[in-house]
C-alpha cells in the first residue's frame, strides 16, 4: 500500500472520501482548485468476504456490519498526519457512515489527527465526480476558514 505524501511545504488539506469498501485520500491545495492523484485505500481482506453479503462470522454481531479491520483505520489515520485542515466525507447515515467510524476512530487513537477535522459530512458517492468533491470540499475549507477568522476577530 503506497501512503507516501509529498510535502508542498505550504499549508494544505486533506480530503478523505470513504466508504467500508475503501478510501480516497485527496492532498489539496489551500484553494482546493486543484488535487493531486488521491492515494487509495482498502481494507485487508484475505478471504474475500467484503465482496460477499454475509459470512459466518457476522452471526457474533446481530444485525449489525462486522468492522474493518483497524488497521484499515490506521493506515488512513497515518497519511493524514501532515494535513493541517482535514475534511472527511461518507457515505450513508448513522452507524452505516464509514466517514463517522473513522472519526471516531481518530477522537479515541490519534488525538491530534482528529483536532484538525474540520468536519464530517455525508455524500452519495456512488453518483459523485472527483470534481464535484473538490468543488464541496472548497465550499467547507471556505467556511471553516471564515468561522477561524470570526474567531480570531472576536
Amino acid at each position: 500500500m503506497d501512503t507516501t505524501h509529498h510535502d508542498r511545504g505550504d499549508e494544505h488539506h486533506m480530503i478523505v472520501v470513504i466508504d467500508h469498501q475503501s478510501a480516497r485520500l485527496f492532498h489539496a491545495s489551500p484553494n482546493v482548485a486543484e488535487s493531486s492523484q488521491p492515494l487509495a485505500f482498502k481494507p485487508h481482506d484475505p478471504h474475500g468476504f467484503h465482496r460477499h453479503l454475509t459470512h459466518k462470522k457476522e452471526a457474533n454481531y446481530q444485525g449489525e456490519r462486522v468492522p474493518e479491520d483497524p488497521a484499515f483505520y490506521e493506515h488512513i489515520a497515518a497519511a493524514l498526519v501532515p494535513a493541517h485542515q482535514i475534511l472527511i466525507i461518507g457515505h450513508g447515515t448513522g452507524k452505516s457512515n464509514a466517514g463517522t467510524h473513522l472519526a471516531d476512530h481518530l477522537k479515541k487513537k490519534h488525538v491530534a489527527v482528529a483536532d484538525r477535522v474540520i468536519e464530517v459530512i455525508s455524500a452519495d458517492l456512488s453518483h459523485i465526480t472527483d470534481g464535484q468533491l473538490l468543488a464541496l470540499a472548497r465550499t467547507h475549507f471556505a467556511t471553516a476558514e471564515a468561522r477561524r477568522r470570526h474567531e480570531i476577530n472576536t
